[in-house]
């Protein structure tokens, strides 16, 4: 019974330790990791919309409207003196699943897309992320299908991987256009 009573109790303060060791570490490297986040989408926003002297993130949050996809964080690019367009950062399913930040500009045209994320299958549905594929973005209306064997190419053996991404373009890029029409900057 003894023996019992003191395993339990040196069980417990080891636990106790851990819990209080495991705090200390969060509470260090919490505000880190959240900065170092924050500088990759600030990276992210200023290789989509060079031109923007600065990004100011909107507060209430545009929804998607999809069930499974969510809008993360919106922002409006702005110049000097006015806006210049909106950036969305997307994420939904894919094959797995991806994190895409999508802009577009006041005329209503996508500008380079960046991902922040792609959990597809390494070698095939990860290659949405990488040129060619993600090139054939930059430029399309906000307005357009995106179908993927009509304006859009897939990756062969990507194809899942390939609609989803487009899906995905295709509902954040909207959004944005319709979210800047009524903004009026």
């Amino acid at each position: 019974m003894k023996t019992m009573f003191k395993l339990s109790f040196s069980l417990a303060a080891y636990a106790v330790v851990a819990c209080v060791g495991l705090a200390l570490v969060y509470q260090v490297t919490g505000p880190l990791i959240a900065e170092a986040a924050e500088r990759e989408t600030q990276a992210a926003l200023k290789l989509v919309f060079p031109e923007a002297a600065s990004f100011e993130a909107i507060a209430d949050k545009i929804p998607s409207g999809v069930k499974n996809i969510s809008f993360d964080k919106a922002y409006l690019a702005k110049s000097e003196t006015e806006t210049i367009g909106m950036v969305i950062q997307a994420t939904g399913p894919t094959y797995g699943s991806s994190t895409v930040v999508v802009g577009v500009g006041r005329d209503g045209k996508l500008k380079p897309l960046r991902f922040l994320a792609n959990s597809d299958t390494p070698g095939l549905g990860t290659k949405t992320a990488q040129s060619p594929y993600v090139d054939q973005y930059a430029g399309k209306s906000a307005k357009d299908a995106f179908k993927v064997g009509q304006d859009i190419v897939a990756i062969s053996g990507a194809t899942i991987s390939s609609k989803a991404v487009a899906n995905l373009v295709r509902i954040a890029a909207a959004k944005a256009a319709e979210a800047l029409a009524a903004a009026g900057n």
